[in-house]
């Protein structure tokens, strides 16, 4: 990743957040090379950033939020649990927090992982199926070639009914049901880290980080303080105190 222009684009980013009053921080490999290292992990791949769902899931503020983005070059489309903001290669992950719907005063944390090649194919349809996108048709490759067929792709399934979308995913299920296998991971983190934020200087950028960082870290990653780098076999969703269960949905579609 080119950390000049990340960290040019991650400023661009902010000041659409800000204008719009949407609170963010620093999340994810971002908060950890913030409070570990003082910078930008060197092997980190993207740039993440957290928001409270509640900011962003009504479709007038993801219309508008994806206008002004696309304004600054940058391609926009939402899933249930993440806003994702690419330009040039560049991949700003914007992770949406939402409370746990048995106890408020928890954030809660998926991440759904396929155990085998069928369990990966069955989650990405699943998040191709649940992807809210308001933004215009490209014809730009400076994401790659894939990419532009991706977010087409986007552009041209929301044409697609909304009631049909749960359908297809279950009807595949279905099908593919005796062969594939997925579990989802969860993390319970107290709301108050995010709720209240505390904000630190990043390469000369006033940015916001949860206010008990180090604890919201031990819980993440475990061990945070000793460096890892991420390589095959490395799964940071089996450290801290991440729980493993069988699930046989995960998807929630918003739009």
């Amino acid at each position: 990743m080119d950390e000049r222009l990340a960290l040019e684009y991650l400023e661009e980013v902010k000041e659409v957040f800000d204008n719009n009053k949407i609170p963010f921080w620093l999340e994810f490999g971002t908060l950890l090379g913030a409070i570990r290292d003082k910078k930008i992990i060197p092997w980190d791949d993207d740039i993440d950033l957290g928001i409270l769902a509640e900011y962003v899931d009504s479709k007038f503020i993801k219309k508008k939020l994806t206008n002004e983005l696309e304004k600054k070059g940058f391609s926009v489309y939402f899933l249930w649990d993440v806003m994702n903001i690419d330009k040039n290669l560049i991949k700003i992950n914007v992770q949406l927090m939402r409370y746990n719907p048995k106890d408020h005063k928890k954030i809660l944390l998926e991440k759904p992982v396929g155990g085998n090649f069928t369990g990966k194919i069955i989650i990405k349809i699943g998040r191709l199926l649940s992807v809210s996108y308001y933004g215009k048709i490209k014809f730009d490759k400076s994401n790659g070639l894939r990419y532009l067929i991706k977010i087409n792709l986007f552009y041209l399934l929301k044409y697609l009914p909304k009631k049909f979308k749960p359908l297809i995913y279950k009807i595949v299920k279905i099908f593919v049901s005796p062969f594939y296998k997925m579990t989802i991971h969860y993390l319970d983190v107290p709301a108050n880290y995010f709720l209240n934020l505390k904000t630190i200087n990043f390469y000369g950028l006033k940015l916001k980080v949860p206010s008990s960082s180090k604890k919201y870290l031990e819980k993440k990653y475990g061990d945070w303080k000793k460096p890892t780098k991420h390589f095959e076999g490395f799964n940071w969703y089996e450290l801290g105190d991440w729980v493993k269960k069988k699930h046989e949905t995960f998807l929630i579609y918003s739009d």
